[in-house]
This record gives structure tokens, sequence and C-alpha cells, in this order.
């Protein structure tokens, strides 16, 4: 898996949180770094902040997990859920945003290919979301993505 930043305050559209048998998990990424000396002892399992960077002479594309719209300045390309293999497969995943409404192949057989499934906001246990303390994101419930350009 890839690692994400999620914003504080995300957006939602349809969601189920009951009980979903296969799903995959958004959890809170943090530093492990105290054994090596490189950083100062108090970011030690702290949550990471993120950054991102944009030029005025390059396109850029971002992808915005948990949100529906797109920051002040920058084109909506489209909107959906976030996906990725189910957690209990073997073989690793990128997460990716699939459009609200995707468009599928009608002559595919089922069960031929790798799944792509919900990604859901992990609120119980060891590395669940800190916002989740807070009432933003709620558990189990299926989170949301942008796609934006600038």
């Amino acid at each position: 898996m890839d690692f994400l930043c999620l914003p504080q305050d995300p957006q939602w559209l349809t969601y189920n949180t009951g009980s979903t048998p296969v799903a995959s998990w958004m959890r809170s990424v943090e530093y492990i770094s105290k054994d090596y000396g490189i950083f100062s002892s108090t970011i030690n399992q702290k949550r990471a902040v993120c950054a991102r960077c944009f030029t005025q002479s390059r396109p850029a594309i971002i992808m915005i997990p948990a949100r529906t719209t797109c920051p002040s300045g920058w084109t909506r390309e489209y909107y959906g859920y976030l996906m990725a293999s189910y957690e209990g497969y073997a073989h690793p995943s990128n997460y990716i945003c699939v459009y609200y409404s995707p468009s599928y192949y009608t002559h595919s057989d089922p069960g031929q290919g790798g799944g792509l499934t919900f990604v859901n906001a992990d609120c119980d246990g060891e590395g669940t979301i800190d916002e989740c303390g807070t009432g933003e994101y709620v558990n189990n419930r299926q989170l949301t993505c942008v796609v934006c350009s600038r």
C-alpha cells in the first residue's frame, strides 16, 4: 500500500457503515524513528504531516482522499470513492480514485481478476485515524476522493 494524506474535514457520498465482509482500511501513519538518532526524539510515534508542492510552470494533478471538492484555484476532473485491493490479499495495492458512477465491461466474467474494494475509515484498534476521536471520520464508512488539476 502507499501512504495518503488525509484532510481533517472529510466529505462523504453514499455509504454503508454496517458489516462489510470485504474491505480495505485507512489508518494513520506515524514516524518510527527513535532508534536512528536522526530526528528529534519527540517526533517518534507522532503522526506524519503531509505537504503538496505546486509550480506555475508545470501542470499538476492530485488525488485527494476523503474529499469530493477541490481546493480553491483547482479544477475538479472527477470524484468518487477511494478503492484498493482487499486488505487480506497477498499482493500489495495502491489506492485509486474510482468515479462515483464507474464504467465496466459487460462481457467480463465475475471472479476472474484481482479485486478493488472500498476503503473504509478505521476508528477501532491500533493505528486508527486521529480525527475519529473528533467525530470527523466515522468507523467503517467508505472514503470518498477527488481528482483535481491546475
